[in-house]
């Protein structure tokens, strides 16, 4: 195997996987049905969109934030956001769960 083979793939990213919109955890669902009640669809999509490519990054600035923001909120819902956005592919499956609530809506 030659140099070249060797290091095709060294910086490959792996493909944006997407969950299922049905499969987002609770917190997730809550935040689309919150999202489309209060009728802020497309701020949200516009925001989840540019926010994409740093999912990774915000999820471990949720991990920090844990013991600071536990005080105002649940630590366990905390920890499933961070868990969700360490996954590539969750912010277009919320970002269609809250298109899907959108349409349900009209």
């Amino acid at each position: 195997m030659g140099f070249k083979e060797k290091w095709q793939h060294a910086f490959a990213l792996a493909p944006e996987v997407a969950p299922e919109a049905d499969a987002l955890p609770d917190i997730l669902e809550k935040f689309a049905i919150t999202v489309v009640k209060r009728r802020m669809e497309t701020p949200a999509i516009l925001f989840l969109e540019m926010v994409k490519p740093l999912n990774f990054l915000g999820s471990q600035l949720v991990f920090a934030a844990v013991p600071i923001a536990g005080v105002f909120t649940s630590a366990d819902e905390l920890s499933q956001v961070a868990k969700a956005l360490e996954h590539r592919g969750v912010i277009a499956a919320l970002v269609t769960r809250i298109e899907e609530l959108s349409i349900r809506r009209q």
